[in-house]
């Protein structure tokens, strides 16, 4: 009896396996199918994502230009035609395909040209049940002559400026920011993107966070600030004020203007290669950092260099000591009176050395 049980058992038990084993292998036949018409279809559980490109031609030749945008790049650059053009990228995610026409007509950017001003300006629309979401990418090229005032203000997406001369001002978020032969004034802030300018000349405030910078080329006088990112600055001849934090602060081949030189960081390292104005101060402080400058034989300076928990070093320079220890030296290059030089870090060292010196710092 207990036999027969058993064999029941196991019947029943290799009938469950079967089965098994067949809705397992159904579900691999079908399951392609599935996933195959939900990317195919765009639906997501943001919606539907649909695009549409269109370009406009503005012929009017305007002296001022305001973009207001959201969740895509914005490129602006000079060209030497008298007419504007404007091409434009737009999505929209929705919840069903009978509402895209709907959605992208009404975030379709409004533009205007009128008494020298000309306008593009994006609708923004609050998300519901059917609208999930918006984005808009905008690349224009104006008359590089006329355009003497720029306004840009976007968010997810780049800021590029190229071949421009002119006043320029914007702000956008978790997108990088582009300055290519560009002259003018310069107030333009992002977050979490890198910072690239190159051949630029005027008077430039740039900000981000969490992004690198590097510039090449640049004249004038630079502001630059971020976080966590390093600063790096080759070529030029400009006055600067950088700083950073957790980010290594480089400056080579480059000849420093101006009463006022500053470069800040913590938590990394910076190099100072540059060719150094008569007068004025230069400051280059750290905390963790080592700190590392070259001085021509022939400037004259006062130098103050001080840290904890490291050294001071000086290699091939005659300087008239006024106090000296391990940690610390204040005194004159080529009896001073010029250019008045500030070091200080901590936990690491200070190294002051000639150009084109064979040890690294």
């Amino acid at each position: 009896m207990r036999e027969s049980n058993r064999k029941r058992g196991l019947a029943l038990a290799g009938l469950l396996l079967g089965i098994g084993l067949l809705l397992i292998g159904a579900a691999v036949i079908i399951r392609p199918k599935i996933m195959g018409f939900s990317f195919g279809s765009g639906r997501s559980f943001t919606g539907m994502k649909f695009n549409k490109d269109f370009s406009v031609t503005i012929t009017e030749k305007p002296n001022s230009l305001g973009i207001d945008s959201l969740n895509g790049k914005v490129e602006v650059v000079g060209w030497n035609r008298d007419y504007v053009e404007i091409r434009v990228e737009q999505s929209v995610r929705v919840a069903d395909e009978n509402l895209k026409e709907e959605y992208l007509e009404k975030t379709r950017p409004n533009i205007n040209a009128a008494d020298g001003k000309l306008t593009v300006i994006v609708p923004r629309l609050s998300q519901t049940n059917e609208f999930m979401g918006q984005a808009t990418t905008i690349y224009m090229n104006i008359p590089s002559e006329t355009v003497e005032d720029i306004l840009v203000n976007t968010s997810n997406g780049a800021m590029v400026f190229k071949s421009l001369n002119a006043s320029i001002r914007g702000r956008s978020s978790n997108g990088g920011l582009e300055l290519i032969s560009v002259s003018g004034s310069m107030t333009l802030e992002t977050s979490n993107s890198p910072i690239f300018v190159e051949e630029c000349a005027g008077v430039m405030e740039l900000r981000s966070t969490n992004g690198a910078f590097e510039g090449k080329g640049i004249s004038g006088t630079l502001i630059i600030e971020t976080s966590n990112a390093p600063i790096t600055i080759e070529r030029g001849t400009l006055s600067v004020s950088a700083n950073s934090t957790n980010g290594a602060i480089t400056v080579t081949e480059v000849t420093l203007i101006g009463d006022s030189n500053s470069f800040e960081t913590s938590n990394a390292k910076i190099v100072c290669d540059a060719i150094l104005p008569d007068f004025g101060v230069l400051e280059l402080l750290s905390t963790n950092g080592s700190i590392g400058i070259f001085l021509d034989d022939s400037i004259r300076a006062e130098i103050s260099a001080s840290t904890t928990n490291g050294t001071v070093n000086l290699k091939g320079l005659t300087v008239g000591v006024i106090s000296s220890s391990s940690t610390s030296l204040r005194g004159a290059l080529n009896g001073g009176n010029g250019l008045l030089i500030t070091m200080k870090t901590s936990n690491s060292n200070i190294s002051i050395d000639k150009p084109n010196a064979e040890d690294s710092i």
